[in-house]
Protein backbone atom coordinates (compact mmCIF):
# COMPACT_ATOMS: atom_id res chain seq x y z
CA UNK A 1 0.00 0.00 0.00
CA UNK A 2 1.26 3.76 -0.69
CA UNK A 3 0.48 6.13 1.45
CA UNK A 4 1.13 8.99 -0.77
CA UNK A 5 -0.17 12.08 1.24
CA UNK A 6 2.38 11.61 3.84
CA UNK A 7 5.43 10.31 1.36
CA UNK A 8 4.44 13.62 -0.23
CA UNK A 9 4.85 15.67 3.25
CA UNK A 10 8.15 13.87 3.86
CA UNK A 11 9.18 15.45 -0.13
CA UNK A 12 8.18 18.61 0.43
CA UNK A 13 10.08 18.69 3.93
CA UNK A 14 13.53 17.43 2.28
CA UNK A 15 12.75 19.76 -0.43
CA UNK A 16 13.09 22.67 2.33
CA UNK A 17 15.52 21.38 3.44
CA UNK A 18 17.73 21.34 -0.17
CA UNK A 19 16.55 25.10 -0.80
CA UNK A 20 17.38 26.06 2.89
CA UNK A 21 20.67 24.58 3.15
CA UNK A 22 21.92 25.31 -0.75
CA UNK A 23 25.49 27.51 0.45
CA UNK A 24 27.12 29.86 -2.23
CA UNK A 25 24.55 28.14 -5.13
CA UNK A 26 25.93 24.27 -4.24
CA UNK A 27 25.43 22.25 -0.61
CA UNK A 28 28.24 21.45 1.79
CA UNK A 29 29.11 19.40 4.96
CA UNK A 30 27.64 20.77 8.01
CA UNK A 31 31.37 22.13 8.31
CA UNK A 32 30.95 23.73 5.72
CA UNK A 33 33.14 22.38 2.64
CA UNK A 34 31.74 22.53 -0.13
CA UNK A 35 31.31 19.45 -2.16
CA UNK A 36 30.37 18.20 -5.89
CA UNK A 37 29.08 15.00 -4.51
CA UNK A 38 26.66 16.16 -2.03
CA UNK A 39 25.35 18.64 -4.73
CA UNK A 40 24.69 16.16 -7.08
CA UNK A 41 22.69 14.20 -4.66
CA UNK A 42 21.36 17.61 -3.97
CA UNK A 43 20.17 17.89 -7.36
CA UNK A 44 19.21 14.47 -8.26
CA UNK A 45 16.75 14.78 -4.85
CA UNK A 46 15.43 18.59 -6.82
CA UNK A 47 14.48 16.22 -9.85
CA UNK A 48 12.71 13.65 -7.38
CA UNK A 49 11.08 16.48 -6.21
CA UNK A 50 9.88 17.69 -9.55
CA UNK A 51 8.86 14.39 -10.75
CA UNK A 52 6.57 14.11 -7.63
CA UNK A 53 4.66 17.46 -8.53
CA UNK A 54 6.27 19.91 -6.27
CA UNK A 55 7.34 23.16 -7.47
CA UNK A 56 11.45 24.00 -7.17
CA UNK A 57 12.03 27.53 -6.79
CA UNK A 58 13.74 28.54 -9.91
CA UNK A 59 16.26 30.57 -8.07
CA UNK A 60 17.57 27.35 -6.38
CA UNK A 61 18.02 26.40 -10.33
CA UNK A 62 19.73 29.15 -11.14
CA UNK A 63 22.47 29.48 -8.22
CA UNK A 64 22.83 26.06 -8.19
CA UNK A 65 23.78 26.06 -12.64
CA UNK A 66 26.05 28.94 -11.73
CA UNK A 67 27.70 27.21 -8.52
CA UNK A 68 28.61 24.29 -10.29
CA UNK A 69 31.25 26.58 -11.96
CA UNK A 70 33.04 26.17 -8.33
CA UNK A 71 33.61 22.81 -9.37
CA UNK A 72 35.46 22.91 -12.98
CA UNK A 73 39.35 23.19 -13.29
Amino acid sequence: ERNWPARRASAERALAFLVENQQQGVWAYPWGHRCGSNTQFALMGLLAATRMGLEVPEETLLAAAEGLWQFQD
